[in-house]
């Protein structure tokens, strides 16, 4: 009993090292870019007074211009990044920073 109690405490304390290992991967799963060249090539334009929009300057990251997008929800401090479909992970690992009141960058924690 003790060894099946010491078992599943070790893979509990192993499951967040698994999930941030595939956060770190080369690629983000489905798509043929990582999380270090949406923080590289992307940034955040604001629209109007609430509402962000993310741009990227590669090709290869048209998805992420498609399907993130940003909202300020108190000052410009209070950016937050919101992606649907596969690219949910970006949510979790990078937000949004303004530089200004119309610019941001896309930080991404590695």
């Amino acid at each position: 009993m003790i060894k099946l109690a010491s078992l599943l405490m070790c893979t509990l304390f192993s499951l967040p090292s698994i999930a941030e290992k595939e956060i770190n991967a080369s690629h983000i799963k489905g798509y043929d870019f990582s999380i270090r060249d949406v923080q590289s090539y992307c940034t955040a334009k604001r629209e109007s007074g609430e509402s962000l929009s993310i741009n990227c300057k590669k090709k290869r990251l048209k998805p992420v211009a498609q399907a993130c997008e940003g909202l300020i929800s108190g000052g410009l401090d209070l950016a937050k990044l919101n992606c649907g479909g596969g690219l949910w992970v970006l949510n979790k690992v990078c937000k949004i920073e303004m530089r200004g009141a119309s610019r941001g960058d896309v930080n991404c924690v590695f």
